[in-house]
């Protein structure tokens, strides 16, 4: 069993218009790979400059995924969008690849193999218990052991202890001391939260939630809806230090739990909801139209990909059959397919332009990510190399919520094979289909998923082709050059331009994943309440408490 995650797709693209784009550097310590660290202070906690609109709108409403539970123990996944205004972690990002900025951390340091952190000794949650820095260590280990492993406490850590009544000390593995943005993303992650809460909680939390953030949780109605009140007694009252992710410009916000497209239609025009971020392109004409409704096009913050099975004995573990499926697949037919551009966007690498490493020359090199539509007389080439023998390939897509998308993909691929005389198989998992990537099985032949980052191109490297911790990667690669590559590349003294380029091309080279496309959905909001919804997570996820709202 192989303990991988996939992690909803933080990206964004030209098309985004400044609404996903991040500001400043991320603040990372710079430290030696030998451990010798000199202790350096990192974090500006100072968030002076974020403007205020001055505007507390009364309520909004807006369409969101369910999240099943409440629960801190996890910040991401399908539906959190919620959580974001209830808990709050140690530091926090100003959007995509945004600066780092401390929320209930005060400030940081390294010195060497260890982070020490120190938080704010004014920190209450919504029950009014103050939180320490033994609930910091209570919530990291709590998350841990119930198998979050998201905090990536003990992945990167030996020991997490309070060190006095506002100090938590992390002591880094000697190997993880170098590794790239391992701390950043440990503190983003966790949700900081009482032990006395959780105790108390009959149901850890699932639908009571007693976080820190500038929202209470009034009613929680799992499958329809989850309204949240501007939180009175918020404990951060210097405006200062409140960053642009944590202010509440609204006294109520709804959450209704609608993910069907003309229900979201219908609510809008009704006036159930006030915004969605997911509106059908169809249904955008009359919206766009009208002098009552904003309408923002936004690049999907994953990156659909075709993941072919590379274990021995498995057809694809042939790089040239591989070679040839890519060169055979048409991308464009597959944006065709689910209605065109407005749709989907072609990628050309394994990761975004939007990301800081991001090199624009990988846009033109000659491979098979920059082909228009198929190739295929050079698919045809690579087949007559390969072993294949007739074997029926079993193609993998997951039903539900991205099945309009994940089905036309499955349906271009399998033509594709069908096009170079390969016998192919569709398959269905209803959830969970990330799971078969967790498992070193010969049950599947490629997979078409979708999988995302945090703000930098090397959350791709270690979600995905960390062969040496994830045993095999997400394609079951066994690969000792690509093991050393990774070490090479994910850490802080080796995350060099040079070392990506040499990287991703070994990737492409040996055909072990395709980028399909970039989903595009739209913005829809009320222009007489919401005037501005451009500050996001660093997931890129909505925070209605940061609308800006009209006068």
């Amino acid at each position: 069993m192989r303990s991988k995650r996939l992690l909803a797709l933080l990206l964004a693209g030209v098309m985004v218009v400044s609404v996903l784009a991040g500001c400043g550097g991320n603040n990372e310590p710079e430290q030696e790979s030998d451990s010798s660290a000199t202790e350096e202070t990192v974090s500006v906690n100072d968030n002076s400059s974020v403007e205020t609109t001055g505007i507390i709108a009364t309520e909004v409403n807006v369409a969101n995924s369910d999240p099943v539970s409440l629960m801190p123990l996890r910040s991401t996944g399908n539906g959190k969008n919620v959580l974001n205004e209830i808990y709050e972690c140690l530091v926090d990002r100003d959007g995509f690849a945004g600066e780092i900025y401390g929320v209930i951390a005060k400030d940081w340091k390294w010195d060497g193999n260890d982070f020490v952190v120190n938080i704010y000794d004014y920190v209450y949650d919504h029950a009014g218990n103050h939180i320490t820095a033994d609930d910091v260590v209570y919530s990291f280990v709590t998350s841990w052991e119930a198998g979050y492993s998201q905090n990536q406490l003990y992945i990167n850590c030996d020991s997490i202890e309070a060190t006095d009544e506002y100090t938590v000390v992390f002591h880094f593995l000697p190997e993880k001391v170098d590794t790239l943005g391992n701390w950043r993303d440990m503190f983003t992650a966790q949700a900081i939260f009482s032990q006395k809460a959780w105790e108390d909680s009959t149901d850890e939390m699932a639908s009571n939630a007693v976080g820190t953030g500038p929202y209470i949780v009034k009613e929680f109605m799992a499958g329809s809806y989850c309204t949240l009140v501007r939180n009175e007694n918020y404990w951060q009252t210097d405006e200062s230090l409140i960053g642009p992710q944590h202010r509440a410009n609204v006294e109520t916000i709804t959450y209704k739990f609608i993910t069907e497209s003309q229900q979201l239609v219908n609510a809008l025009k009704t006036g159930e909801i006030d915004y969605t971020n997911n509106i059908v392109v169809e249904a955008l004409g009359e919206f766009e139209a009208s002098d009552d409704w904003a309408t923002n096009p936004e690049l999907e913050l994953r990156i659909f990909s075709a993941w072919p099975n590379c274990l021995e004995g498995t057809p694809f573990s042939d790089i040239n059959l591989r070679a040839a499926f890519f060169y055979a697949l048409d991308v464009d037919q597959i944006i065709d397919a689910m209605g065109g551009t407005k749709y989907a966007q072609k990628i050309r690498n394994f990761g975004a332009s939007q990301v800081p490493e991001y090199n624009p020359e990988w846009d033109t090199l000659d491979n098979y990510y920059n082909k228009d539509g198929a190739d295929l007389e050079k698919a045809k080439e690579y087949l007559e190399k390969s072993s294949y023998n007739g074997e029926v390939i079993q193609l993998w897509y997951e039903t539900g919520t991205y099945k309009p998308q994940l089905e036309a993909v499955t349906l271009v691929a399998g033509a594709a094979l069908e096009s170079l005389g390969i016998n192919y198989e569709i398959n269905t998992k209803e959830s969970g289909l990330s799971d078969m990537l967790k498992e070193t099985s010969s049950d599947w032949d490629i997979i078409f998923m979708d999988t995302g980052c945090n703000g930098s191109l090397f959350d791709y490297i270690k979600n995905d082709f960390n062969t040496t911790f994830y045993e095999g990667g997400a394609g079951n690669y066994f690969d000792e050059t690509l093991d050393q590559l990774y070490l090479d590349t994910y850490c802080t003294s080796g995350a060099t331009p040079e070392n990506i380029d040499k990287f991703w091309g070994y990737i492409s080279d040996n055909f072990y994943n395709y980028g399909l496309f970039q989903r595009i959905t739209y913005e829809v909001y009320r222009k007489d309440l919401i005037s501005d919804t451009r500050v996001k997570t660093f997931r890129t996820w909505t925070i209605p408490g940061s609308f800006e709202y009209a006068e």
